[in-house]
């Protein structure tokens, strides 16, 4: 039983060191472009902001390129979500 709380504990301090991955909405641009020079282009990520209808609150959306030229649409919510898009099909 000892050893199992010890396990435990040391899984819970070993979680709390990661870090979820930053999603793409909540880069700052230069943190957009500095992930942009550590991708290929079809990856590289263009964020815009929109505004709806019904709404006047602007709202920013990012996307790969390769999605643009696909015309999925959706926001990108992690770095390697582009992959896992890909990957899916």
């Amino acid at each position: 039983m000892n050893r199992l709380n010890i396990a435990l504990i040391l899984l819970l301090l070993l979680s709390s060191c990661v870090v979820p991955p930053k999603g793409f909405t909540r880069m700052s641009s230069e943190e957009i472009m500095a992930y942009n020079r550590t991708v290929e282009y079809p990856d590289q990520v263009l964020c815009v902001e929109r505004t709806y209808a019904g709404s006047h609150i602007p709202r920013r959306e990012c996307r790969s390129y390769q999605d643009i030229a696909e015309g999925r649409r959706g926001s990108l919510n992690t770095p390697s979500s582009s992959i896992s898009i890909q990957a899916a099909q």
